[in-house]
């Protein structure tokens, strides 16, 4: 049970009201605070709260520290979401190393199989150790962690594999992935995942499947009203659409791949979106178009 939650079952046990519980130690409005989860008092406020209701010391002392570090190490993983969001690994490695302390004290199995995650991800994409970085991905063991965390972390070596060229082992990797995948699970988990079954399953000239991957996670995004990845997913779809002879759709497609880049200002894949149309715009002069729906 969390500290919010023990303070609260407690109060009612006993029959007291926030009112009568903060009496004389606090206001009511931090003990509602703290019910909610939203804060952890110091320990001078702990004390007397765990003195009247009945709790030890020890007991609400022990809890309130487990509760301040879970918070901790809980925004930690939220500003490395959010800098994985924008590819920057390199604030990623910032975060890390100004966290290194909280962070090498972790004996929760899944933190610790997250942090272990996000280490390897760097050696990948920061200093190109590869090798090394599929090794501490596949020691990882699995078994007993969050479904979602697993799932990334598949993910993770599928995109090693895939950048190797090791396409079959990539398919595998991803293929056992998308077989975890849950409809209550975090939709960007299934998105990432997705897109790069789908990038592999193209590889292998699977190209309707792949498509239908794609389209997949199109519709998780707009269901969300989400931008994550939507770029990427129909620049991807355009390419296989126009893999599959579909240059009309696969323009459409790009088109709004570059709406999506422009809003996000992302001038890299903007230019190789830009180009991906003048070529569209070039073979479409040379072949009757293609209904893509019939």
């Amino acid at each position: 049970m969390d500290f919010g939650n023990l303070i609260k079952s407690k109060r009612k046990e006993l029959g007291l009201t926030q009112k009568e519980l903060s009496d004389g130690i606090c206001t009511q409005a931090l003990i509602s605070r703290v019910e909610k989860g939203d804060i952890v008092p110091q320990n001078s406020i702990l004390i007397q709260l765990g003195e009247r209701l009945n709790i030890s010391k020890e007991e609400i002392v022990d809890l309130a520290y487990t509760t301040r570090y879970n918070n901790e190490i809980s925004e930690i993983k939220d500003i490395i979401r959010k800098a994985l969001s924008r590819r920057d690994y390199r604030q990623v490695e910032v975060i890390m190393n100004r966290n290194e302390a909280v962070i090498e004290n972790i004996n929760n199995e899944n933190d610790h199989a997250f942090f272990t995650w996000i280490e390897a991800s760097l050696q990948d994409k920061l200093y190109n150790r590869t090798e090394s970085a599929l090794k501490t991905l596949t020691d990882i063991p699995l078994f007993n962690l969050d479904d979602g965390l697993a799932i990334e972390i598949l993910n993770a070596i599928g995109i090693i594999y895939y950048q190797e060229k090791d396409f079959d082992q990539a398919r595998n990797v991803f293929q056992n992935a998308v077989s975890m995948i849950e409809e209550s699970m975090d939709y960007l988990v299934q998105v990432k995942l997705y897109l790069n079954y789908a990038l592999t399953l193209e590889e292998h000239d699977e190209d309707k499947k792949a498509l239908e991957y794609v389209m997949q996670a199109i519709d998780l995004l707009i269901a969300k009203d989400s931008m994550f990845l939507l770029g990427d997913l129909y620049h991807t779809k355009g390419y296989i659409l126009r893999k599959l002879g579909h240059l009309e759709e696969a323009k459409k497609s790009n088109q709004l791949a570059l709406s999506i880049y422009d809003i996000q200002n992302n001038t890299k894949l903007k230019t190789m979106t830009q180009l991906e149309i003048e070529e569209l715009n070039h073979a479409l002069q040379k072949v009757f178009p293609i209904d893509y729906y019939k």
